[in-house]
């Protein structure tokens, strides 16, 4: 890199236009998967639920959003990087007794 800015440098300085330098390939997007084991709106609730999921061994956060003037907490269980990942943990988190899981799928740019 040194040498491309020494090379750029000198050319500015003989009057010659150094060609452009190479475009910056973007990284793709990452989707990453998580559950949503619930939604509460007491986050001692919310809490409950994260400590039930942390003891079958996953990893679980609780976030909190704003809907309609209100806040609400999402247990949310993740992330997983594949689908494969994904429907292991549901059916285990179905075994414990945790229905109507829900899909979210983020993508990091």
């Amino acid at each position: 890199a040194a040498k491309i800015d020494t090379a750029r440098a000198q050319a500015a300085l003989a009057g010659i236009t150094p060609p452009p330098a190479p475009p910056v390939a973007k990284a793709a997007p990452v989707t990453k998967f998580f559950l949503q084991a619930g939604s509460f709106r007491k986050e001692a609730d919310a809490d409950k639920v994260r400590a039930q999921i942390i003891l079958l061994g996953q990893a679980v956060a609780v976030e909190s959003g704003t809907v309609k003037d209100e806040t609400w907490y999402r247990v949310l269980v993740g992330p997983f990087s594949n689908r494969e990942q994904l429907t292991t943990a549901q059916k285990q988190l179905a075994g414990a007794g945790f229905s109507n899981l829900l899909l979210q799928q983020r993508q990091n740019r």
